[in-house]
């Protein structure tokens, strides 16, 4: 792979940069002259540096200036990997990355990294508790996709700082780096326990979040010092599990008025470490965010012993009861406890949140006590309707950018839209029912952000019209991860804030959240953002989308999503029908399959296959799809048939067709 460093020491208006070999250290000729320094952390000193991997092709036809300087560089004598600059006018960088080989890499991109020290270690430990932190040193410049990374590679660097120094180096880099030091997999653990991990990330990270979970289901814990994560096993089942430390950071550095365009703004990192839990009592159905909906809601503890049993279910605000228990379990037993959302005095209860307690006491009185605070599913998913179906123009001043479009508007705006708005006509492809789908399905509204569109805003808004649109599709956007949207033609962007704000309006917040998602941009997927900090917001979670062990462990409507982590390709190869597709292509495929499931010919046509089916089936259809890291979020059981909602509310998936 390699790792070599390439310095570039700017000093006034001159800049002295030389190839070095692996591991290799040096600087500038200063010439003697003067200038003011920067004491600006590095974040602020290179934040309004934009970045570009050019594509040489275009710059041959569209800019011969900047062909012709790329020609300049002198002539590459290593076999190693190597970095190359050159000075474009006063403030723009070229850099040429010769022998960098990511074949092997399945995770890692190609990070080109920037400091105001060469001598500053790529690598610090992070500390879970923000420990302060003076070190101010390596952060990201830009990034290539692992796929995308050739031999050599072109980049820009334009509106370049000049008042301090600048080193460059090229690393693999996909986010944190995690560790568990003790206790050792497959230890069989109990009660209250200590992990010990270790995070090691660029020297110029002060911003990591992180999140713990046990195969995806909420975990009590607590964060201590010394990186020590502090665990109650007895609020997980019993039995085997992987303990999950999931990290996340904003290591790039960018204007944050101006996000990149197709660009990756947030790194993460993730280690599991697995586990025997084994406890003698134990809580083993939460039923957090149940809908009222049903009626009665159910939590279950286990007890492997006869013991003495109390629980009660109170009021958290004022610690008042809502309902009591007691008695005493001559064995090992599930216990089951009820409650149907009312409050001390017979009528519903209005808080948002419960507490349910649960102590139990052996004949050596050895005690136990369980405790969670729930959440009430007030903000329910949407009821099923129809989908809202939306793309961003490419250039069309482009013969690439005009074929784009024409396939986006031929599949989405035409082929897809029609699909939802003829569901139930006897000539249709799925010639559906109301007994087969459920009534008022029949809307697929398409509006692209073109030339006459004035924001993503005017377009976005009409998700607020909750009984029109429960599902939405974004089939051919830029995105950077912290934005959908942007570019040079048509520059305006929104973030996953603006997408909630959409989505969930104001006034009424009963079934606010979208029943499916599927946002086709570069770097949505990042599901831990949602619970790893209150800075983030992911896409997931702007669409209202629960991680997937909230859902399975509550009697709440479900909901699923389909995002990317990496990435997304323009286009990818039809297996199936052969030729490159636009990715709007391969959007349309998606959300067919999941009408129609697996057979899709008029009176074939199933509504009942999974989300996961679907999407497994397009990534198999079009290759190079895996490529973008597919991320589902949710419930990836969901069907698109409304019939099954309250079957798959109480976690029934009989009906489901996976294959």
């Amino acid at each position: 792979m390699g790792c070599v460093l390439a310095l570039g020491l700017l000093v006034s208006n001159r800049v002295v940069a030389q190839p070095l070999p692996p591991g290799g250290g040096g600087g500038g000729d200063t010439n003697g002259t003067s200038f003011i320094v920067n004491t600006n952390r590095n974040y602020a000193k290179y934040m309004d540096h934009a970045f570009t991997l050019i594509d040489t092709n275009t710059a041959a036809v569209l800019d011969t200036n900047l062909y012709a300087a790329l020609l300049t560089f002198p002539a590459d004598t290593n076999t190693e990997p190597n970095l190359q600059i050159l000075l474009r006018g006063t403030n723009t960088l070229l850099i040429r990355a010769n022998h960098f080989d990511y074949s092997a890499e399945t995770e890692r991109d190609f990070a080109l990294l920037i400091c105001d020290k060469a001598e500053t270690p790529v690598w610090k430990a992070i500390d879970f508790l923000g420990a302060s932190d003076s070190q101010d040193g390596w952060l990201v410049q830009g990034t290539v996709p692992n796929w995308k990374v050739t031999d050599p590679m072109y980049f820009q660097v334009s509106n370049f700082a000049r008042d301090c120094n600048a080193f460059f180096r090229a690393i693999p880099y996909h986010g944190p780096e995690i560790t568990f030091l003790s206790p050792q997999p497959y230890d069989v653990v109990s009660n209250t326990i200590i992990l010990e991990v270790a995070v090691q990330d660029l020297t110029g990270i002060t911003n990591a979040q992180f999140e713990v979970t046990v195969d995806g289901m909420p975990a009590r814990y607590s964060l201590e010092t010394n990186n020590a994560i502090v665990l109650h096993t007895k609020y997980n089942p019993n039995g085997w599990g992987n303990f999950y430390l999931n990290a996340v950071n904003r290591a790039r550095v960018y204007n944050l008025t101006n996000a990149p365009d197709n660009a990756k703004t947030f790194f993460s990192g993730s280690a599991s470490l697995p586990l025997e839990f084994e406890n003698d009592t134990y809580l083993l159905f939460a039923s957090d965010n149940a809908t009222p909906d049903i009626g009665t809601n159910y939590f279950y503890f286990v007890t492997d012993k006869p013991q003495a049993v109390t629980a009660s279910i109170y009021n958290p605000e004022t610690g008042q009861t809502l309902k009591s228990f007691s008695g005493y379990v001559p064995y090992a037993a599930t216990i089951v406890l009820d409650w149907n959302f009312t409050g001390a005095g017979g009528g519903a209860y209005t808080n948002d949140t419960y507490a349910v307690n649960f102590e139990t006491t052996d004949a050596n009185s050895n005690a136990t006590t369980i405790t969670v605070t729930n959440k009430i599913d007030r903000d329910r998913v949407r009821l099923a309707a129809g989908c809202f179906i939306t793309y961003q123009w490419e250039d069309p001043a482009f013969v690439q950018g005009q074929a784009l479009n024409s396939q986006a508007a031929t599949w989405l705006q035409g082929t897809l839209t029609q699909l939802y708005n003829d569901l139930y006509k006897p000539l249709s492809l799925t010639q559906y029912t109301v007994n087969d789908i459920g009534t008022n399905r029949n809307h697929g509204g398409c509006i692209p952000f073109d030339a006459w569109t004035v924001g993503w805003g005017y377009i976005l808004n009409v998700l607020s019209n909750k009984s029109l649109y429960s599902d939405l599709t974004i089939g051919q956007a830029h995105g950077s991860g912290a934005t959908i949207g942007g570019g040079d033609y048509l520059p305006s962007t929104f973030d996953p804030f603006d997408l909630q704000r959409w989505i969930f309006g104001i006034g009424d917040n009963t079934h606010r959240r979208l029943r499916k998602s599927a946002l086709w941009t570069c770097y949505n997927g990042n599901l831990y953002l949602t619970s790893a900090g209150v800075d983030y917001l992911s896409w997931p979670g702007a669409c209202g989308i629960r991680p997937e062990g909230l859902q399975v462990s509550s009697l709440s409507y479900k909901n699923c999503g389909l995002f990317f982590a990496g990435g997304l390709p323009q286009g990818f190869n039809d297996v199936e029908l052969g030729g490159e597709k636009a990715t709007a292509v391969a959007a349309a495929a998606l959300d067919q399959t999941w009408i129609c499931g697996r057979y899709q010919y008029p009176g074939g046509c199933d509504p009942t296959y999974s989300w996961r089916f679907a999407c497994q089936a397009t990534i198999n259809r079009f290759e190079g799809m895996s490529k973008a890291i597919p991320s589902l979020a949710g419930f990836k059981k969901c069907v698109y048939t409304a019939n099954q909602d309250e079957l798959l509310r109480d976690n029934d998936v009989s009906q489901v067709k996976e294959n």
